[in-house]
Order: structure tokens, then C-alpha cells, then sequence
């Protein structure tokens, strides 16, 4: 349930191993001129392979196979006739084409999008409502407060891959531990890795006993035979087992943040509070359709283990309706109701309530000791399309498939790695560098590595 958000990898679990040396750059290395990439060539010709890159794809992988097959023919029927003739641009090609697949098949999650990368790295405006913009291993976590009547606040913006996730959850969750209650507000979550979702469960559970909170239906690749993914909770460092839960939602809780609240509606362990979600159910990934094409493709379907269906189509529905805009307030006045404390007059944010914003200490300002080395593997078999399945942790070894092909594209087309500056420590433990690339674009990357010194994830702005 990812969506185009940043840039990140989770680890390997489909591809093969890198062959051959892989020779480091100096840090120091200055980058070499390059002539400017042209655009690609976009004309009737470029139209055609893409319409044929996607009906492929429908009809091998789209997570229906009927419907795939009559998305796929709807295509290339509408291309025979001229239809996407007066599409100049990519972008409006693209447009097109999702309009169409959209209004076949209704999926919330299946689009094609013209992917035209920013070259440089730039930090995005302050946010208003929450001041600067968190480093990217805490980007999920946009704040984390501690509430008058001792109620803790988290707004949770992304899951992002599992692997990092848990560094920044950990930290997070250990930080309201010690709260009565806790309010995540997800009006701004549009979803991200499931298996993320599962880690995010667990804390409000016994962590002795495994609870079965979701499963994702895949469909095989070129077959019409499908497998199960069950995810369970797992043991978490700190529990908020068996204290109120409220989660804020709104029209754009979306994807994961939406599977996060139907898992714990169902089992009963908060109370949503706000507008129907989305409506999305069906995970995938990015594929490449054109050059510059990439169309997001369902190969998956979330399955509930207790209502055997799922919220695609018709959304997460709240167990108090209410504006988004009133969220905030009403669950706010909900959790003092449930510990038996007077409510505020006034409480439309938490900074009206606030009691303490909650942040935890960088502990060190020195890289770990080989993070730069493995960051070069990585980015060096991402670029190549093979990274070495050796420098993975098992939970960074996760979903890596899905990404393999969009870094690829992507990294490829930059070139070289001409320069890889250390630039500080992200608050979660994640090591952050600057690269720069042989056209002179750059990227800020973050990797967070295991105990053992192997990959968790690694995540790069500006995606």
C-alpha cells in the first residue's frame, strides 16, 4: 500500500545477486560535467509501447484478472481509435489513461503517472500547522505531544517501509508510554508499507500472544492462482495494551492508514473518530510503462481476517461521524470523558491543550561504523537492478521487489555517484547523506541499519 511519497527500499526478497566488483568512490571526488539528458521522445509511437506496456501488465498482474483483461482491451481499443491522439503531454497522456482505467475498474489505487523527478534535493515549506519539516527517519511521526489530563497526541503522516518505521515507532511509542490515553491523528496519512501497519498494531496489544490483524491476497505473477500474506503482531519494546485509543480521520486517510484503522476498529481497540476514509484496499507497486511513464499497479487485495472483506470502494466508516475539522476536539473531550476529567472549554488543536512537546536526543554525531560503505553497495546495486541480497535484514529483505524497478529507472538515469557526504544523524538512528550525481542532481539519503549492521531501509528525499 505504498504510494509515491519519497523514495524509499525496504530490501530484496525477488531479484538476483550483484556480480562483479563494486569499486567505492572518494567522498571527496568532485562531479564530473555531464551533457544534459534530453527529454524523451514523446509522439505516437512512445503512446503505443506505453498502452502496450500497461495492458501487459493489467493482464498478468492486476489483482483481478477479468477485469484486468477488459481494463487492458478497453486501452487498446481507445488507442486504435484515436482517443489519446489529442494528449500533447505526458502528463495529459497519462491523465488519460487513469481516467479510463478508473472508470472500468473503480480502484482507488490503479493510475498512471508521468514521474519527472526534481534534480536537487529542496526541503519543503515549514509547515504551518506543525513547524519545520521532521528529518526523514521521523517524517512518518509529524508530532508527538504530551496533552493536558496526560493524554498523549501523534500525528502519524505515513508508515513508512517497515524497516525504518520501527526505528522512529519505538522511540515514538516509548515517548507516550507513560500517557493515559493517546490520540494518532491520520487526517494526513495516505498510507504506505502494510507490513508497517502490522508493527503499528502491536503495540496496543498483548505482546505475548500473536493477534491475526490482516492478510493481503497476491495474485501470481502471469497466473491466475493467488497467495496469502498473514500479518500478525509482534513483540513491541513498550505496550499500550488495554488503555483508550482514539484515531482522527479524514476523506484523505487513505491506503495503509486506512488498513491501520479498520485493523484496529475491528479488534476493538480504539474508537475512529471523523470522516469516511478513501476507500482504498488494493496494494501494489510502481511499474515503468514509458519512459518517463510509470503506472501504480494492484497485484494485491486486503483481506480482514475477522469480516472477510475489506473498506475498498466504500472506506473505513467512523464510529463517531463527525468534520474532520472537529476531530481533533471531540476525541480530545472522548478520552477525558473515559478517564473521568473535565474537559476544556476550547481544544480545536493540541496546542490549545498542549502540556509538553515530546522529542527525543540524538545521541551521537558520528556515522555507524560501515553505513557509508553499505549505502554505496546499495545505491550502486539499486542503479544496476541487483543489489547484493547480503546486506539485508530480514525485516529489510521485506517488499524490496516492489521497488527495485522504479530506483533502477530512477538512479540509473542520474548516472555515476560522484560524491557521498556524511551530514548528520537523523533523531530515530538513521545515518544521513548528501549524493551527488554524475548530471549533478542530488539526492539526501537516510539508511538506517540493524543491530548486526545490515540494511533496515533507506530512504531518499525528494521523493
Amino acid at each position: 500500500m505504498r504510494t509515491l511519497k519519497r523514495l524509499a527500499i525496504t530490501g530484496l526478497t525477488a531479484t538476483g545477486l550483484l556480480t562483479g566488483t563494486l569499486a567505492p568512490l572518494m567522498a571527496t571526488a568532485q562531479p564530473a560535467p555531464a551533457a544534459p539528458v534530453p527529454d524523451p521522445v514523446f509522439d505516437a509511437a512512445a503512446k503505443r509501447q506505453a498502452v502496450m506496456a500497461v495492458a501487459k501488465l493489467l493482464t498478468d498482474d492486476y489483482i483481478f484478472p477479468d477485469k484486468g483483461a477488459q481494463a487492458a482491451a478497453l486501452l487498446t481499443q481507445n488507442l486504435n481509435a484515436g482517443k489519446y491522439d489529442a494528449a500533447a503531454t505526458p502528463d495529459d497522456f497519462a491523465a488519460a489513461l487513469t481516467a479510463d482505467l478508473k472508470g472500468l475498474t473503480h480502484d482507488k489505487h490503479l493510475r498512471v503517472f508521468d514521474f519527472a523527478p526534481p534534480k536537487a534535493f529542496v526541503p519543503s515549506k515549514d509547515d504551518a500547522r506543525r513547524g519545520p519539516p521532521p528529518p526523514p527517519g521521523k517524517m512518518s511521526f509529524g508530532q508527538v505531544d504530551r496533552l493536558k489530563g496526560n493524554i498523549g497526541y501523534i500525528a502519524l503522516d505515513e508508515f513508512m517501509p517497515k524497516g525504518g518505521f520501527k526505528h522512529g515507532a519505538d522511540s515514538i511509542m516509548a515517548l507516550v508510554a507513560s500517557t493515559d490515553a493517546l490520540i494518532i491523528d491520520l487526517r494526513n496519512n495516505h498510507g504506505g508499507d502494510v507490513a508497517a501497519v502490522a508493527y503499528m498494531d502491536s503495540f496496543f496489544f498483548d505482546g505475548k500472544t500473536p493477534v491475526h490483524v490482516g492478510d493481503i491476497v497476491w495474485r501470481k505473477a502471469g497466473t491466475t492462482n493467488f497467495d496469502r500474506q498473514v500479518f500478525l503482531t509482534e513483540p513491541t519494546p513498550v505496550s499500550y495494551a488495554g488503555k483508550p485509543v482514539y484515531l482522527i480521520t479524514s476523506q484523505d486517510t487513505f491506503s495503509g492508514a486506512e488498513a491501520f484503522t479498520y485493523d484496529m476498529q475491528v479488534q476493538k481497540r480504539a474508537t475512529v473518530i471523523g470522516e469516511v476514509t478513501g476507500g482504498g484496499a488494493n496494494p501494489g507497486g510502481w511499474q515503468p510503462v514509458g519512459p518517463s511513464l510509470f503506472m501504480f499497479l494492484p497485484n494485491g487485495r486486503a483481506e480482514n481476517p475477522v469480516t472477510h472483506t475489506n473498506w475498498e470502494g466504500k472506506g473505513v466508516q467512523p464510529d463517531v461521524p463527525i468534520p474532520a475539522t472537529q476531530g481533533f476536539a471531540t476525541a480530545y473531550a472522548a478520552a477525558l470523558k473515559a478517564l473521568g476529567r473535565p474537559a476544556p472549554a476550547a481544544a480545536d488543536t493540541p496546542e490549545a491543550v498542549l502540556d509538553a512537546h515530546l522529542a527525543f536526543t540524538v545521541r551521537r554525531t558520528t556515522p555507524l561504523p560501515g553505513s557509508e560503505a553499505t549505502l554505496r553497495q546499495w545505491e550502486a546495486g539499486m542503479a544496476d537492478g541487483h543489489p547484493p541480497r547480503d546486506i539485508f535484514s530480514a525485516d529489510g529483505a521485506m517488499g524490496a521487489d516492489k521497488d527495485v524497478t522504479f530506483l533502477q529507472t530512477d538512479l540509473s538515469r542520474r548516472g555515476a555517484l560522484q560524491n557521498l557526504v556524511f551530514a548528520g544523524v537523523d533523531p530515530t538512528g538513521g545515518d544521513v547523506y548528501e549524493a551527488t550525481f554524475a548530471d549533478k542532481s542530488s539526492i539526501q539519503f537516510t539508511i538506517f541499519l540493524a543491530p548486526d549492521g545490515k540494511i533496515d531501509t533507506v530512504v531518499g528525499e525528494p521523493y
